[in-house]
C-alpha cells in the first residue's frame, strides 16, 4: 500500500510503500493519507536534447546520459552531436 505524507515534518508529498497492516496504524497518526492516482506525485519526464537547446546544455545531457558518445565540443557542431544521438537511438 502507498501512503502520501501530509505532515510538515517530512518532505512535502513524500510517498512510502508499506504493508497494509502497518498502514492503518500510521494513518491514525494523521501524518499520512492513503495514496490514490489523484494524489500521486507524477515526476516530470526528462526532456531530450533538440535543436533549440544550447550546446552547453547538450554537453551536460550527453555527459549524464550517454557518456560513451565521443566528440569534441570545440570541433563538432550541435547538429553533428544530435545526429550522433539519433544514430544511437538515444533521442
Amino acid at each position: 500500500m502507498q501512503l502520501k505524507n501530509t505532515s510538515p515534518h517530512r518532505p512535502k508529498g513524500m510517498i512510502i510503500d508499506i504493508a497494509e497492516e502497518d498502514a492503518k496504524a500510521i494513518m491514525k497518526t494523521g501524518e499520512f493519507i492513503e495514496s490514490v492516482k489523484e494524489n500521486l506525485i507524477i515526476e516530470k519526464k526528462e526532456e531530450l536534447p533538440n535543436e533549440s537547446w544550447l550546446e552547453k546544455d547538450i554537453d551536460k545531457w550527453v555527459e549524464k546520459n550517454a557518456n560513451h558518445i565521443k566528440y569534441y565540443p570545440t570541433k563538432h557542431t550541435k547538429k553533428y552531436i544530435l545526429n550522433l544521438l539519433r544514430q544511437e537511438n538515444l533521442i
